[in-house]
Order: C-alpha cells, then sequence, then structure tokens
C-alpha cells in the first residue's frame, strides 16, 4: 500500500498531464482555425476585385462576353481577360450554366493544375453558393 503523499502526488502528476493534453488541444484547433482566416480573406478580396471589373464593364455598356465560335460557346470579352491577366491567382469565372468564360494561367496551364484538380476545381466553383463565403479544399 502507498502512502497518502505518493497518492497525492501520482493524483496532481495525472491532473497536470490532462490539463496539459487539453491546452494542446485547444491552442491547436485555435492555430488551426486561424491558419484559414488569411486566405479566406485573400480570396475574397480577390473575388470582390474581379467582380468589381465585371460589374464596372457591364455599368460602362461595354460586352463582357462574346461569341467567337459556335462550337465553344461565348468567352470572355478580350479586354476583361486582359485585366485579368495580370492575377497569378487560381481565376475562374463561369458563366450561369457552369460553363468556364475565363481561366487564369494558373488554371489552364497543365504544369501548374492538372486536369482532375481543375476539373475538381470547376465542380467546387459550381457548387460553390453565388453568395456567402467559399469553401477551403485540402
Amino acid at each position: 500500500m502507498s502512502s497518502i503523499r505518493a497518492r497525492l502526488t501520482v493524483a496532481y502528476a495525472g491532473a497536470m498531464v490532462g490539463t496539459m493534453i487539453v491546452f494542446g488541444i485547444a491552442l491547436w484547433s485555435a492555430r488551426r482555425a486561424s491558419s484559414y482566416e488569411e486566405p479566406a480573406r485573400h480570396v475574397l478580396a480577390e473575388a470582390t476585385v474581379a467582380r468589381n471589373i465585371i460589374r464596372e464593364e457591364e455599368a460602362a455598356g461595354r460586352p463582357v462576353t462574346m461569341l467567337r465560335d459556335t462550337l465553344v460557346g461565348p468567352t470572355i470579352s478580350r479586354t476583361v481577360a486582359k485585366m485579368f491577366d495580370g492575377v497569378q491567382d487560381y481565376i475562374l469565372i463561369l458563366d450561369q450554366n457552369g460553363r468556364m468564360l475565363y481561366g487564369s494561367d494558373a488554371v489552364t496551364n497543365p504544369n501548374k493544375l492538372s486536369d482532375d484538380d481543375r476539373a475538381l476545381l470547376q465542380t467546387a466553383a459550381i457548387a460553390a453558393p453565388a453568395t456567402g463565403v467559399g469553401q477551403v479544399f485540402m
């Protein structure tokens, strides 16, 4: 039979280990949640810029899309595409049917994004709500 002092020491050590585990889990989950905030703000800012470019073109009465090939369907106009070409991020502009009107170099370049990843991105973009917060995929 162990002494009261030994049992108290073991109980205190167990409580300290339990407290450290709970603290570690809380710290890990808080850091993980905050790690998505900055990319989410960046993506929201980029999406807002893209939306504003399209709205300004529409407000000025300039066409946003044009039909070059009847088999391919409409694509984004050259002036709007030039505005988006300077952006290094992933930009994917779809019409209401989910057809890609514009994809930035990061989206269309096979060295940067594989066909499977591009299809996954387009599927996620179609499924994403038109308003509200986007989604993070790992």
